[in-house]
């Protein structure tokens, strides 16, 4: 699992779907992108092949809210940002296994 932190230009979700092309295709991966408004998931198909789903994720994290697809997924970040990006960490790290 890789964690970054990075400052571009670029909105939430067209900075996750850019990285999401990225990653390797021989395996499973998840990418997140949080901003002040809110954040994004995408997964690969590897990922969704795995039974990853973005909607699912961004449901996790959000109780219910927000929503997308399997492959991305998106939901406005709640007044409590920071207990929201730990339980998406904790989420990810699970996925991981």
């Amino acid at each position: 699992m890789l964690f970054a932190t990075a400052h571009t230009d670029l909105a939430p979700r067209p900075l996750a779907e850019l990285v999401r092309a990225r990653l390797p295709h021989a395996r499973p991966g998840v990418v997140a992108v949080a901003s002040p408004e809110g954040f994004v998931v995408a997964v690969n198909e590897p990922a969704k092949v795995s039974r990853v789903s973005a909607a699912a994720l961004v449901k996790l994290v959000l109780d219910g809210r927000g929503g997308g697809n399997a492959a991305l997924a998106q939901g406005k970040r709640p007044a409590d940002s920071e207990a929201t990006t730990d339980r998406l960490t904790r989420l990810l790290a699970e996925y991981s296994g």
